[in-house]
């Protein structure tokens, strides 16, 4: 449809239908076992020439997403990788430019599914019952591009910039006393750089249109748990202060107010890392 490229608004309208359809089946599908929506890639990207919108551009040809970004933390512990701007800035690596939402459009766009967050949800009519819903979705790898010292523009992992705390994670270990889901880590537990395409949730706001909860939280890439980031790691992490593991990795940022790249590109999906639309039975106490 050559409307769509033609006409920003329409292309823009189109996506955002595209998102609260597969959202609204994204949780429902883990019960039944079905497939969330997705764009038809001949009506969207007839010639695939990379598309523009607000904050980024999604590249066709190379497979990947190039998000505006600006570093503004390079020093200490990390709830997040990427958020929105006025949102956790004195907790993630760096703002985005993008909108939560058009993110999102921009990763259906090259093809991928999402999932859900770590989430509780209530099943059955007759004994209902609370079930955790472990975060699940496609892998996408992130990395920063930014200049190396010869002034060049190359690509790094995310991983290159996060560490484990060897003085909490030695703690945590003693302690034994994590939360539902978490991993212990050993201090010399690198840090992933593939996420897992969570999808955030959309929730009722009266008359009005549903909320996509990202939007608001600003949460686009999370280390912690939340329930409502776009991207997430693939096991539950504690967002309290005192147990947060990760944190900057000293002389590898920018300095803070840098604009670079934010690269998301969907990662090949191995037997491991396939969709899982078990149910997990809630922790007791």
């Amino acid at each position: 449809m050559k409307t769509i490229s033609r006409n920003k608004n329409q292309f823009i309208t189109l996506c955002l239908f595209v998102i609260f359809n597969s959202l609204s089946h994204s949780v429902v599908s883990c019960q039944e076992n079905s497939q969330t929506a997705q764009i038809n890639d001949k009506d969207v990207r007839p010639d695939k020439e990379p598309i523009k919108l607000p904050g980024l551009v999604i590249d066709f040809k190379n497979h990947c997403v190039d998000i505006e970004a600006t570093v503004c933390l390079n020093n200490g512990f990390l709830e997040l990788v990427a958020c929105t701007k006025q949102s956790k800035e004195h907790e993630s690596i760096v703002f985005v430019a993008a909108r939560p939402m058009h993110v999102h459009t921009a990763l259906l766009l090259l093809g991928v599914k999402n999932g859900n967050p770590a989430i509780r949800q209530q099943i059955g009519k007759e004994n209902p019952r609370w079930v955790d819903l472990p975060p699940r979705g496609d892998p996408i790898n992130v990395f920063f591009v930014v200049q190396n010292a010869d002034q060049r523009s190359v690509e790094r992992p995310v991983s290159d910039f996060v560490v484990l705390s060897k003085e909490r994670s030695k703690t945590r270990n003693l302690n034994e006393k994590n939360g539902p889901g978490d991993k212990l880590a050993a201090d010399s537990t690198p840090f992933p750089h593939t996420f897992v395409f969570a999808g955030s949730q959309l929730k009722e706001a009266g008359t009005g249109p549903r909320q996509y909860l990202a939007e608001k939280s600003g949460n686009v890439i999370s280390i912690a748990t939340f329930g409502d980031e776009l991207l997430c790691l693939p096991e539950v992490q504690s967002h309290k202060n005192n147990t947060l593991m990760w944190r900057i990795k000293p002389n590898q940022l920018p300095k803070i107010g840098t604009k670079i790249l934010l690269r998301l590109r969907p990662a090949k999906k191995s037997q491991n890392n396939k969709d899982n639309h078990s149910l997990r039975e809630p922790p007791t106490k």
